[in-house]
């Protein structure tokens, strides 16, 4: 039992690092526009949080990205 909540909670962690690397480079920007141009420092810093939280900043992400793409289409 031990090895399945440590086999689960290193898959999230895994998925967790590929996501923060992935939202801290470009994400980040999209979901909140006062992160545009911040810092390798900055973004450092959030890293760890977007690791653990990975589950609702790509839900964030998503939704920013549909309604950049609804904004973009053009009018009828």
């Amino acid at each position: 039992m031990a090895l399945f909540i440590l086999s689960v909670l290193g898959g999230y962690l895994a998925v967790g690092v590929v996501f923060g690397l992935a939202f801290v480079t470009r994400g980040i920007a999209r979901v909140d526009s006062v992160a545009h141009g911040a810092s390798v420092a900055v973004r450092a810093l959030l890293l760890p949080g977007s690791v653990l939280l990975w589950p609702i900043l790509i839900r964030m992400w998503i939704s920013a990205l549909r309604k950049s793409r609804i904004e973009r289409q053009p009018s009828l």
